[in-house]
């Protein structure tokens, strides 16, 4: 049991964003690129254990291997290939303040509108929760030059048993990679 405890934790980041917001940004143009391999398979990809649980590392290898296949693009010998492929992820403690009466306000929606001659304190709402970010980079691989970066933003859930989790992980790895352009 003691040994599923760090799993188990690391699967929590891993559980999926309720919403997750991704980005991405073109640095350079890899339409031209076919091939592609593993900057540093045994790299630390994070510094939280749930980061680096092997279960939660394996799904983010298979799945950018799986979605960059389907591509069109195909795996390499480092030395071989156009471009290499490395991620990161990081789990934030954040915290949440809302107003609980800003509907109700002496003068409408919102605190910009209230009356400072008033000067009253309204209920606040305060809320621990984490939020997981994944960053997905494709570098030069000469140079380690980025030529491509995707990231994905999310709150994480905590209540997910592991496969759903995983299941999630790989969801938001396939939604990070959306923009990379097909060969």
């Amino acid at each position: 049991m003691i040994r599923l405890i760090p799993v188990l934790l690391l699967i929590i980041i891993a559980a999926g964003c309720a919403t997750l917001q991704t980005e991405s940004e073109k640095v350079a143009d890899i339409s031209a690129l076919q091939t592609f391999a593993w900057f540093d398979e045994s790299g630390k990809h994070g510094d939280d254990v749930r980061i680096r649980d092997e279960r939660v590392r394996k799904t983010v290898y298979d799945t950018i291997e799986q979605v960059l296949v389907e591509k069109g693009y195909r795996k390499a010998d480092a030395a071989q290939a156009d471009f290499v492929v490395t991620w990161f992820g990081v789990i934030e403690q954040k915290i949440k303040q809302e107003d609980l009466n800003h509907l109700y306000s002496p003068y409408g929606y919102g605190t910009l509108l209230r009356d400072p001659a008033l000067n009253y304190d309204s209920p606040r709402e305060i809320a621990e929760y984490e939020e997981g970010t994944l960053i997905i980079d494709l570098l030069d691989p000469d140079e380690h030059r980025l030529l491509w970066r995707g990231s994905g933003v999310g709150r994480v859930v905590k209540d997910r048993p592991p496969e759903t989790a995983l299941k999630n992980l790989a969801r938001s790895v396939t939604q990070i990679l959306g923009p990379v352009p097909s060969r």
